[in-house]
């Protein structure tokens, strides 16, 4: 950046720095809150790993609920994995296309490896094949971090499910077995809120990061666009990958919202509580009660992980955009 700025008196050097930066950030941001908590990932994972064990020897209803939510976990890795694979292959291919189409030369991420000339011939082969390196390198470090975060918050509709299950079985189950299986459904109900208060403790300072972050590279990258091609070639495609990955982000916490709203439905429809005790009703109202103020995912406890919230952001990042864009005229 101090190269770019003093030396060859670009000031749009710090758009991209600040681009690359965020990225950076984003990645030791899910590496370090990861480490720090540990213990609590430890803790889910082994009962994610517990449910599977248990469940799949049960019934056959229960054993599809864990295919369906395995299959759906599956095609969310492979997507995220796509994404990461297709930005990182486009990245290093941008500075070759741009030198067949204009003849210059340029880098593939803006960062000057000290005593070797970039503007040599093999200076600037050393610098591209570092480059090319580092690209892989954080693109894998990034997508880790995302696939832990796609595989916890997939399991809360998982969860949703089995609970929905338990609940149709009250009603073939006999009358007096029937508290045993309101107690193991409440019980359950506790689990699933402290599953996803576990994911808010994990992923709380990494999702406030991810989002804010990429706010602010998605504004950097969309005003070096503005201001021309030649400013950022690798620009366009920093902001698609940004932008997806935001949304993928607000989306995940949206399943979270969704699977807790079919949760309150299925706690009053799935069972004919109108036909169990005043005891057994206590027991599903005061689940009902619970299920009326759910557990959620929230950016930096300001606003709800959800797609509304990406909305918002989005013309937030617009309007601020549209304000860069006044203030250069």
């Amino acid at each position: 950046m101090y190269i770019g700025l003093v030396y060859d008196n670009d000031w749009t050097v710090i758009l991209q720095c600040l681009c690359s930066a965020s990225c950076g950030w984003q990645g030791l941001a899910k590496y370090i809150f990861c480490m720090l908590s540990r213990t609590t990932l430890i803790k889910i994972v082994k009962f994610i790993e517990d449910t599977y064990l248990q469940y799949q020897e049960i019934s056959q209803n229960y054993r599809d609920i864990l295919t369906k939510s395995s299959k759906l976990i599956l095609t969310l890795v492979k997507l995220n994995g796509f994404l990461y694979t297709i930005t990182s292959l486009s990245v290093v291919m941008v500075p070759f296309i741009y030198q067949l189409i204009f003849g210059e030369r340029i880098l593939i991420m803006y960062f000057i490896i000290p005593g070797v000339d970039r503007y040599s011939t093999k200076g600037y082969i050393i610098h591209m094949v570092v480059q090319f390196v580092c690209v892989p390198f954080a693109a894998f470090g990034n997508f880790a971090g995302d696939l832990l975060f796609v595989i916890l918050v997939l399991h809360v509709p998982m969860f949703k499910d089995i609970i929905k299950e338990k609940l149709s079985e009250i009603d073939q189950a006999p009358p007096k077995k029937r508290n045993k299986l309101l107690k193991n459904i409440s019980e359950w109900h506790q689990r699933y809120d402290l599953f996803i208060e576990d994911i808010g403790e994990i992923y709380g300072p990494v999702i406030f990061v991810e989002i804010s972050l990429g706010c602010i590279g998605v504004c950097c990258t969309l005003f070096s666009i503005a201001l021309g091609w030649g400013v950022w070639p690798a620009g366009p495609v920093y902001l698609v990958f940004s932008l997806l990955l935001m949304y993928c982000y607000c989306g995940l916490g949206h399943k979270i919202e969704e699977s807790n709203d079919e949760l309150l439905l299925d706690i009053y429809m799935e069972c004919r509580w109108y036909e169990l005790t005043v005891q057994q009703q206590k027991m599903l109202l005061l689940m009902l009660i619970k299920a009326q103020s759910p557990v959620t995912l929230n950016v930096g406890k300001i606003m709800p992980l959800s797609i509304s919230t990406a909305l918002q952001l989005t013309k937030a990042i617009y309007s601020f955009l549209m304000m860069l864009i006044n203030f250069l005229d």
